[in-house]
């Protein structure tokens, strides 16, 4: 299993893809005034040696979906230079993903993956390190590119793929930003996927079974669970599968009842079942994590919320974790 590998990336996300985000903006971009130069930019973007690199998602599931991929802008002078025609020339730029994916190796971090030819499709259509023409109709300043998935569940859930971008050239007289390239991403995501507020729950440490630590640091450690614990965040792994990202205090995913980490059990993960929605617990550390005996484990579609009652070391030092999650926005 491929633990938190998107880690990297959640800050990344605001609750909704900055691709689509971006594209629904370029309505609203007016003539900058009559003074400057007209000016082509890639929305996200950045240099060659330090690109934009948004992140986006469509869902792991096998039927089409379309979102968009790439946006350029334009920045004209005045209402005469936009209700001019305008040609910009993109290149699928191979270059700048080898470059960035050998730094990324070179800090311990995993590559982004060129997406297999046969599982996309682009509009305007282009091949690997090809070039396309964006061209702007008078009175456009927005053109896109938009990428089609027949079946996203070929993809690996834990993989990030990447579709690099350059202008090389924008004509007649135009000056290219120092926003130039971009590196968009792009990763699968099923139906759980998604940052959950903690609506209540109850934490309970135990120095043998069914004796409860009353110990000082105990007192604070165990108790009630409700909004002031962070945020959990459930990333996708498969179509019914989610890993538990770290977050602000916890590097496992869950906190105590102070909002201190919790130890002990990294890779904790999730399957729902699909036909009954009912839930199973499990942890890479900590193989005696498991579902509570007799206790509710179970997704609520719709409210999308999740109870959930799990324990671990069950002969030893228990530790039992009752909480409620509710879907609070995207990754």
């Amino acid at each position: 299993m491929k633990l938190f590998k998107y880690a990297k990336f959640i800050g990344l996300l605001t609750g909704a893809v900055a691709l689509l985000t971006a594209c629904e903006k370029t309505d609203e971009i007016d003539p900058i005034g009559d003074g400057g130069v007209n000016i082509v930019k890639i929305m996200e973007g950045g240099t060659f040696e330090e690109p934009g690199t948004p992140l986006g998602g469509v869902n792991f599931i096998n039927a089409t979906q379309t979102t968009p991929i790439l946006t350029v802008r334009r920045d004209v002078t005045s209402e005469a230079e936009m209700n001019k025609s305008q040609t910009v020339t993109v290149k699928l730029d191979t270059a700048l993903m080898r470059i960035y994916n050998d730094t990324l190796i070179s800090h311990g971090d995993d590559p982004y993956l060129t997406m297999p030819a046969s599982w996309y499709t682009t509009n305007p259509t282009y091949t690997q390190g090809g070039t396309f023409d964006l061209t702007f109709a008078p009175g456009e300043l927005a053109k896109s590119v938009y990428i089609t998935i027949p079946n996203a569940s070929l993809f690996d859930p834990a993989a990030v793929y990447g579709f690099p971008y350059t202008i090389v050239s924008a004509s007649p007289d135009q000056k290219i930003s120092a926003s130039k390239s971009v590196i968009s991403l792009l990763g699968a995501k099923n139906q759980y996927d998604g940052v959950y507020s903690v609506v209540s729950g109850f934490v309970q440490r135990y120095t043998a079974p069914g004796v409860p630590d009353v110990g000082a640091t105990t007192a604070i450690l165990s108790g009630p669970l409700g909004p002031a614990n962070a945020d959990i965040t459930l990333g996708t792994t498969g179509a019914q599968t989610l890993d538990f990202y770290p977050n602000g205090p916890s590097a496992v995913g869950i906190t105590w009842a102070n909002n201190s980490g919790v130890g002990g059990v990294a890779g904790l993960n999730m399957t729902v079942d699909p036909f009954t929605n009912e839930v199973t617990m499990k942890s890479v550390e900590s193989t005696s994590l498991a579902n509570f005996p007799g206790a509710v484990n179970k997704y609520d579609p719709a409210t999308k919320t999740f109870t959930l009652k799990f324990r671990w070391n069950p002969t030893a030092n228990t530790r039992e974790y009752t909480v409620v999650l509710k879907y609070k926005a995207a990754r």
